[in-house]
């Protein structure tokens, strides 16, 4: 609007800006476009020197700053210190605005600013390589070879006033070099001419990294040479500690043939060959590491150390011989690599080469003396670790040299290799050190078999083997436990029958009397329980004691005594852990075998009330089925549908079942407390109409005289005590205390009873049964 107005589009403000230069500083594209259409100057500098593309430049606006050189702008403007749009761009490393600036003519060559510096130098010196590329991209071949015609190599030779060398090498912002970039970048002209001036040579990056390591890590053999006959110091550590031979020969991103030409080169420049960083890794290990035969045989042969270890005792003989790499350890070996020196845990170059599985490392190492037998500080051995690995032809390598069979691998467990290789089912590697001599009933330091720790991982084939070559089938634990019964504890159903049909032993009861089938039924091995319970019924296991029988306790008021051995230390036997743990199957089975549907565990709590504490329906029918009494009351009174009514969570069916089945409905607990009492107490008005249809006596009390529905009332149960009332319950009793139901909900202030009550006929001026007050009276004392 205001140009439409014919406002003056190129008025500058007291610093001189215009509006384009405004628009320009803060991006805004659309404005830029729209005063340049109106006529705004594009040329038109603040007091600063900033034309609008200088502006744009700088900041990165790249739309803009295409836009105006499309327009007509000057690329060649300086500012007053000299640089150009160009050379401000570089500076703040604004890629895109270069990409576009030099695409538009912007000379290369024109210095300006920054230390009179042209463009290419201003981008090596601030450390962005890819401005720096797209910068020499526009070097020609012939610029590039004349350094005459090339500003940026001549800078230092031909201006009038010489730069100090601070400036020149100076660290940028984020610590790296105009010299370092250029070592990197492989542009030796560009480094013969920065090194001009050497005193800042050695000068490293914010990692550490100087010129020489850069140039080594490249591959950028011509570099190095100039930089070492200009003084660099060969030997300076970096970052961690590493020179430039250990970090070239470390660095697993260089090529080998890169390592190879720079490790030449730094090797007949003089490099100390065995100087180490912060780990104590010298360049012998990571050229080891690296698997890098070539390297590690010129460091060898131009006489680096070859025993010399990292800080924890590593050698270049076990870092090869860990790796697998033969020709190396060969050539280590044949060089006077000690064959059994230890590194800080014990462990030699053998047993390295064991974990790893080369059977051709074990072989060499073997063949020049190495101690088969030797043991680490938490005694593992090179055979051990072949077990455990499987690595079958190290062991029969190991073997055939005499290691020996039996001898302890590891310190905690005491573990043989045997035992190890049970472990990990390895069944061939079992039949080698069985064929080799092993013994198969040698202990752990728990008391563990072989056979035993293979039963526990599921291993038939190694379980079968054992027992083929006389493996001690009943060999038992310190709690009696023997194969068979880890086998059942841990779900392992193959093994079982595989142990069960040679002859193993099923007769355990642990220190607490659990049985196998027990904890299989606990820790709900399913397939192992019901195959335990289905033995118990065939012939030829009526006696074995597989404990499904319980004699128990008989009577709730009989006196407590000891448990049967075929109880657990809480009573508890087979039947009652399937029944509450709904394992109908496995309970079918038991029952079928001869398991008492009547046993107790010492709380006097049957199988039945087991499957009712379970909630499982389908348990409960199958007791009832085979003649389950339904009223017998464990130690605390409670029988299976008080159990069931204490506790419903929704399993009213199994009330209603036992009720059918003629569950008595009055059975009272010692205190005198009766199903009904229960759910009236809970406010369960479903599981109350089924009682009541049942036969229940509504007005059986407890001791303090309290019924079933002055529990309602008092609990403020509408529902239920409206049940009651309308079954013919009595509306006028009083307990104990002289309270009746009516007294109850009054003192509670449960409005709905009271309400309910009256309408059922309660008096509130009549005399209480047991003579106390009236209600009104009662009101009257409370108010």
């Amino acid at each position: 609007m205001l140009l439409d107005k014919n406002a003056d589009i190129n008025k500058q403000l007291p610093d001189g800006a215009t509006a384009l230069n405004i628009a320009c500083e803060h991006g805004h594209f659309g404005s830029v476009v729209a005063l340049v259409n109106f006529g705004a100057d594009v040329e038109v500098a603040d007091d600063e020197g900033y034309t609008p593309l200088i502006t744009a430049a700088q900041l990165g606006f790249s739309d803009i700053v295409q836009f105006l050189v499309n327009r007509g702008a000057n690329v060649h403007a300086r500012l007053p210190s000299g640089s150009t749009a160009l050379i401000t761009a570089v500076w703040y490393k604004r890629l895109e605005a270069v990409r576009i600036l030099l695409d538009n003519g912007a000379d290369i060559n024109v210095c300006g600013g920054f230390h009179k510096w042209p463009p290419l130098t201003v981008a090596y010196f601030s450390g962005y390589p890819d401005i720096v590329q797209l910068i020499y991209n526009h070097v020609s071949p012939v610029q590039e070879e004349d350094d005459d015609r090339v500003e940026s190599k001549r800078l230092l030779v031909e201006q009038d006033t010489v730069l100090p060398s601070e400036i020149i090498d100076q660290k940028r912002r984020n610590g790296d070099t105009a010299l370092r970039i250029a070592c990197e970048q492989g542009k030796l002209k560009l480094v013969e001419t920065l090194l001009q001036s050497t005193e800042v040579i050695n000068l490293p990056n914010e990692n550490g990294i100087t010129p020489l390591t850069t140039a080594a890590l490249r591959g950028h053999t011509d570099i190095m040479k100039l930089l070492l006959e200009k003084g660099a110091d060969i030997n300076r550590k970096g970052g961690n500690g590493n020179t430039a031979l250990v970090l070239v020969c470390h660095e697993i991103t260089v090529s080998a043939d890169n390592v190879l030409r720079a490790v030449k080169v730094l090797v007949e420049y003089g490099a100390e060959l065995d100087l180490d960083n912060a780990d104590g890794d010298t360049a012998l290990l990571g050229a080891a590491r690296n698997g890098n035969f070539d390297v590690a045989a010129l460091l060898v042969n131009s006489g680096a150390s070859i025993d010399r270890a990292d800080n924890i005792g590593v050698t270049p003989l076990m870092v090869a011989a860990a790796k697998g790499l033969s020709e190396l350890v060969a050539f280590l070996l044949e060089r006077g690599a000690s064959v059994d020196v230890e590194d800080s845990d014990g462990w030699s170059g053998l047993m390295y080469a064991a974990r790893r599985g080369s059977a051709r490392v074990t072989e060499l190492l073997l063949e020049k003396g190495a101690n088969a037998d030797k043991a680490a500080i938490d005694r593992s051995n090179a055979l051990g670790l072949a077990c455990t690995n499987g690595h079958a032809s190290v062991v029969e390598t190991l073997l055939r040299r005499g290691a020996a069979v039996d001898a302890v691998a590891d310190a905690e467990t005491g573990y043989t290799p045997l035992m190890m290789t049970a472990v990990t089912g390895h069944s061939e590697l079992v039949q080698m050190l069985i064929k080799y001599g092993a013994s198969v009933d040698l202990t752990s330091s728990d008391g563990c078999t072989a056979l035993i720790l293979a039963t526990g991982n599921d291993s038939v084939d190694v379980v079968a083997l054992l027992l083929e070559n006389g493996a001690n089938i009943d060999h038992q634990l310190w709690d009696g436990g023997s194969a068979f019964v880890v086998a059942c504890l841990q779900g392992k159903l193959n093994v079982v029958k595989l142990l069960v049909e040679s002859g193993a032993s099923t007769s355990f009861v642990d220190p607490n009397g659990y049985t196998a089938l027990d904890g299989a039924l606990q820790r709900g091995h399913t397939e192992v329980a019901s195959y335990l319970a289905q033995l118990s019924s065939r012939s030829g296991f009526q006696d074995s004691k597989l404990n499904v029988t319980n004699v128990g306790i008989k009577d709730a008021n009989e006196p407590e005594s000891q448990p049967e051995p075929n109880n657990n230390e809480e009573g508890r036997n087979a039947l009652q852990i399937a029944c509450k743990a709904g394992q109908v199957d496995i309970a079918l089975s038991l029952l079928q075998s001869g398991a008492e549907v009547d046993s107790r565990d010492e709380e006097g709590n049957t199988p039945l009330i087991a499957a009712v504490q379970g909630g499982h329906i389908d348990a409960v029918k199958l007791l009832l089925e085979n003649g389950s009494p339904l009223d017998c009351v464990n130690r605390k009174g409670v029988n299976a549908l008080i159990q069931v009514c204490a506790f419903l969570n929704g399993h009213i069916d199994i009330a209603k079942l036992l009720l059918e089945n003629g569950a008595d409905a009055d059975i009272q607990m010692p205190k005198g407390d009766t199903a009904l009492a229960v759910v009236c107490q809970a406010g369960d008005v479903e599981a109350a109409q089924i009682l009541v249809q049942h036969g229940a006596t509504l007005d059986l009390a407890r001791e303090e005289g309290y019924t079933p529905l002055m529990w309602a009332c008092n609990n403020d149960h509408v529902a239920v005590a409206e049940l009651l009332l309308e079954s013919g319950a009595s509306i006028d009793r009083a307990n104990t205390f002289g309270s009746n139901s009516l007294v109850l909900a009054v003192v509670k202030g449960h409005v709905d009873i009271v309400k309910l009550l009256r309408k059922h006929g309660a008096d509130i001026g009549k005399p209480l049964m047991n003579g106390g007050t009236t209600p009104n009276q009662r009101c009257a004392n409370l108010h």
